[in-house]
């Protein structure tokens, strides 16, 4: 069984820039958990942090409340948690404009969380929601993430939470534009990442991020102008 989840918003803009800047991860968060001195990248009035967090719980799913960095509070976009599956994608974005490093505190429910930072300085400086699509397999079948709306001028992040610890992927874009892997993060479960800058109009794409296994797997793409 597939089960999908979407949130849209819109409008324009033209280009910004990407760098992956660190990640961070523990078997263990309970309550809120301090991340200390993660890189951010250099302080500038138009850097945004995004974060993409695998969340994997044996038990339960994982509620997670809250993510900041150095005391801001980002905003949280949820990816479907699959109902019985204990693992899930959340990626938490927002304008971060001073340090090059900062605490990045977690809040959540009993859970382990591995997560992958970049920082995006984003040419109108805060970022505005276009798409939000995510599903979540029991049984792995690399089910395409479709119909993500993108604008010319945007970008997009994805990830992939990884009950089976594949450490490779394969990553296809029907789009005009390239996505930029990131190296797999390898926490007690893995999270498989990435970006894309886009510059064709505005339309709609479809993602497929193909791992080895039939294990359970959580998908989110988020897409922002």
């Amino acid at each position: 069984m597939i089960l999908a989840n979407r949130l849209k918003t819109a409008e324009p803009t033209t280009g910004g820039i990407v760098e992956f800047v660190d990640s961070f991860e523990s078997s263990a968060v309970s309550g809120s958990k301090d991340f200390t001195g993660i890189n951010i990248g250099a302080a500038a009035s138009d850097r945004n942090i995004i974060i993409v967090l695998g969340l994997a719980n044996l038990s339960t799913i994982t509620n997670l409340t809250d993510v900041s960095v150095g005391g801001t509070h980002l905003t949280l976009y949820y990816g479907t948690d699959g109902g019985a599956n204990p693992i899930q994608t959340i990626i938490a974005a927002g304008l971060v404009t001073a340090d090059n490093t900062a605490t990045v505190t977690v809040t959540a429910s009993f859970c382990s969380v591995f997560a992958a930072v970049y920082k995006y300085n984003a040419p109108s400086t805060t970022l505005t929601l276009v798409d939000n699509v995510s599903n979540s397999e029991a049984s792995n079948s690399n089910a395409a993430l479709s119909d993500v709306e993108i604008q010319s001028g945007g970008v997009v992040f994805y990830g992939c939470s990884d009950r089976a610890s594949n450490t490779t992927s394969t990553v296809s874009w029907t789009g005009a534009d390239s996505p930029v892997e990131g190296s797999v993060i390898v926490g007690t479960r893995n999270l498989h990442h990435g970006y894309i800058i886009c510059t064709e109009s505005t339309t709609t794409d479809d993602l497929t991020i193909s791992i080895g296994g039939t294990d359970k797997v959580a998908r989110q793409v988020v897409s922002f102008i």
